[in-house]
């Protein structure tokens, strides 16, 4: 008794969607990451008497933020800028500093969201608050470094810390 087997490209295109698919599905895994953090820089703009803060995000945790906040259809980046400017403060003096907003750029798989504000008035004492996607993670870590003033201060927040100082 023979067996007849198909032919090669018969054989080669019924593999094909499945091939499509496992194809379609390993960018995804390789650009998973297996922590849940954010990394804040805040450098003081001499010349434009302004602090420039740049937040760099995992561009999916980021997605997933803003799809869960949901609220009225707007712009991307209007959405974007209204988390940012929701889940990280500084204040001066107790009065939280207003942002504007000055873009965001993609790296790969993360983001950089980038705020202004107005510079302190010289030697004024900053706090710092990052809530950014504690929401989400339990395991969440978000890492704020600033050099003000030629000096270098780092912060970390967990879930549950409250306004720091940057010394």
């Amino acid at each position: 008794m023979r067996v007849r087997r198909p032919a090669p490209r018969r054989a080669l295109a019924a593999c094909l969607p499945a091939l499509a698919l496992v194809l379609a599905l390993l960018p995804r895994a390789a650009e998973a990451h297996p922590i849940h953090s954010t990394l804040t820089e805040i450098r003081q703009d001499p010349a434009a008497r302004a602090l420039e803060i740049s937040v760099r995000v995992f561009a999916d945790d980021f997605g997933t933020a803003l799809r869960r906040r949901g609220g009225p259809p707007r712009s991307w980046e209007a959405a974007a800028f209204a988390y940012a400017a929701t889940h990280f403060t500084v204040m001066e003096a107790g009065r939280s500093l207003p942002f504007t907003w000055c873009g965001v750029r993609r790296r790969g798989i993360v983001l950089w969201l980038c705020l202004r504000t107005s510079a302190p008035a010289a030697g004024a004492r900053l706090t710092v608050h990052n809530r950014m996607h504690f929401e989400l993670f339990e395991d969440q870590v978000n890492v704020v470094q600033a050099t003000l003033g030629g000096r270098r201060h780092s912060e970390l927040f967990t879930r549950g810390d409250g306004l720091k100082p940057l010394r």
